[in-house]
């Protein structure tokens, strides 16, 4: 039998997504969506909001990056992984990562409105083989797991 593993979301992006390469070498991006719902509170529904970051790879990073501007809606479906790895300390630490198999693209801003950084390559190289490498700078950034940043108080709505 085979289990399943899956997720569906729709929200909005929190902020500009970040750039990191693995160990190996493959480069992706981490971004959060912010996905709103609504919970009951005694007699009262109150709005409130879940922050769920998430790891593309590769071609797909590189392709969706200029897209992935902070304030626009997706509809993401996709699976959950885990990383496991090992501190200074020998300590083994988990984390759940959401990697996205399905991204729609639910509104977009103007083209003219993302940044010119994502727009010409300054972030993500393409050599000349077509194969995709990070730039200096942000190579500069491996480790072994990002340290996200949580979301402002109130969200970005």
């Amino acid at each position: 039998m085979t289990d399943i593993n899956s997720f569906s979301f729709t929200g909005r992006i929190t902020g500009e997504p970040k750039v990191y390469q693995t160990k190996g070498g493959t480069p992706y991006i981490v971004f959060c969506l912010a996905v709103n719902r609504d919970k009951k509170e005694g007699d009262k529904w109150v709005k409130t909001a879940g922050f769920h970051y998430m790891s593309l790879y590769g071609d797909r990073a590189r392709s969706l990056y200029k897209y992935l501007v902070k304030g626009t809606p997706l509809g993401v479906q996709g699976h959950i992984d885990q990383d496991i790895w090992e501190d200074s300390l020998g300590k083994k630490n988990y984390r759940t990562i959401l990697v996205p198999d399905n991204i729609a693209l639910l509104g977009y801003k103007n083209p003219e409105a993302v940044s010119e950084e994502k727009t010409d390559s300054s972030v993500f190289n393409i050599a000349s083989s077509s194969s995709f490498v990070v730039s200096e700078e942000a190579a500069s950034e491996n480790f072994e797991m990002p340290d996200f940043e949580k979301p402002a108080e109130g969200g970005i709505f």
